[in-house]
């Protein structure tokens, strides 16, 4: 009797004859371990290559916006130096006319000290726009300075 084995049996459709394949069990046993370690292989590299992979296809998306953002960044900065110009004029403007500005009480409305966001005063009655900055949210602006700051 021989040893034990595996007999793998190719009937083609439409032939009246078929092959016999006949393989050792030890043989059968290494190619189905090898076969299942390669689809496993097969399986991971798809699992870690796809997001890799997507993720290499978003940089050239992301550095265009990382562009456009820092246009309008500067933009927004040259907006913000010329407001603080034109109040800084403005203020000279009343000061040679020897107008007041006007008082404010803290309440609402614009510029009614409700501690936000928003113009900060420079000295008495004169105010300042915020400068941009591109840092981390809390961290100090980095922005445009005013007259007087």
């Amino acid at each position: 009797m021989r040893g034990r084995g595996v007999t793998i049996v190719v009937h083609a459709d439409g032939d009246l004859n078929t092959r016999q394949y006949r393989l050792p069990l030890w043989a059968f046993t290494a190619g189905k371990w090898t076969a299942l370690v390669l689809g496993l292989m097969v399986v991971l590299f798809f699992a870690f290559a796809g997001p890799i992979t997507r993720a290499a296809g978003r940089v050239p998306g992301l550095d265009r916006e990382v562009a456009r953002l820092r246009e309008e960044n500067s933009r927004v900065q040259q907006l913000a130096a010329a407001l603080n110009r034109a109040e800084q004029n403005y203020q000279q403007l009343r000061a040679m006319l020897g107008v007041k500005a006007p008082v404010t009480r803290g309440g609402g409305g614009a510029g009614g000290g409700g501690g936000g966001p928003g113009p900060r005063p420079l000295a008495a009655g004169r105010w300042r726009a915020l400068g941009v900055g591109g840092g981390a949210r809390g961290a100090p602006a980095g922005g445009v300075r005013g007259a007087g700051a």
